[in-house]
């Protein structure tokens, strides 16, 4: 059962019958991933399959299915956040390109507005 801080950041819970445990399962997976808490995956996977909420427990079968990927990201320290920012980016002056030009232009584009030109 959850309790009032045991890792949930010291976030105050409400008490509903129905939604109690919902929350308490909602703050404890952002608690985790937030601090690394990795010793705590395992535990919240258990609680997740006895919860009698179907969304939380599709939620814990994905990341189930991706189990070592999810260890890894809270494990370690590095991110592709900013792979992820650049690809974003480029996506974003694409779309707005569309139908408009040709590569030339895009390429200048993307140049110009990370400063290379």
């Amino acid at each position: 059962m959850c309790k009032v801080g045991m890792y949930t950041g010291g976030i105050r819970l409400r008490k509903h019958q129905n939604g109690w445990r919902h929350q308490c399962l909602t703050v404890q997976v952002t608690v985790m991933v937030k601090q690394g808490f990795v010793d705590q995956l395992d535990s919240w996977l258990k609680a997740c399959a006895t919860a009698s909420i179907a969304q939380v427990q599709h939620f814990a079968l994905g990341i189930r299915q991706d189990y070592a990927a999810v260890r890894a990201a809270l494990e370690l320290p590095w991110s592709n956040g900013q792979t992820e920012e650049q690809a974003n980016r480029l996506q974003f002056i694409k779309r707005q390109m569309y139908g408009r030009a040709h590569f030339d232009l895009l390429r200048l584009r993307v140049l110009y507005s990370s400063g290379f030109t």
